[in-house]
């Protein structure tokens, strides 16, 4: 799959403009995002969805700033290290675990090996289509590194 910024490459060396390709890739997400911030938040939950084994824990219609999603097999501080070695910074469990099982993980069914992979993203003004990029290589990569440790 083409990162977020080749498609938009792609797109402006045939002449197409940002909008139009917003509108296109909206169509493609199943839903139109009324920003871009919650464009890039539709954009990073389809491309976590993508992705062997990971479970987006935030609902389809949750805030549109924070994903918040578990990895399944790697404890959510081992991966929090990981990505902060490649300046993506996300954090653990959610925003009300205080350090414990998150309560409302818990309180939503997940299972333990949920609750203690899970990761959360919050997204900006300031994030741009290239933070997205990382995030999603920085978690693909690392769902293979981290797997053999």
């Amino acid at each position: 799959m083409a990162t977020m910024i080749e498609r938009i490459a792609a797109a402006e060396e045939r002449g197409e403009s940002l909008r139009s390709v917003f509108e296109r890739m909206s169509g493609q997400l199943g839903r139109r995002p009324n920003s871009i911030r919650n464009f890039y938040y539709a954009q990073l939950r389809a491309g976590l969805a993508a992705l062997d084994g990971i479970t987006l824990n935030s609902p389809a219609d949750a805030v549109g700033e924070i994903v918040n999603f578990s990895t399944n097999c790697i404890n959510s501080q081992t991966f929090i290290n990981y990505l902060n070695t490649r300046a993506v910074y996300v954090s653990g469990g959610s925003a009300c675990d205080k350090g414990e099982p998150s309560h409302t993980l818990l309180a939503m069914g997940c299972s333990d090996l949920t609750v203690r992979t899970a990761l959360r993203v919050s997204l900006c003004a300031d994030n741009t289509a290239e933070d997205v990029d990382a995030l999603l290589a920085g978690v693909r990569d690392g769902l293979k590194e981290l797997q053999h440790i």
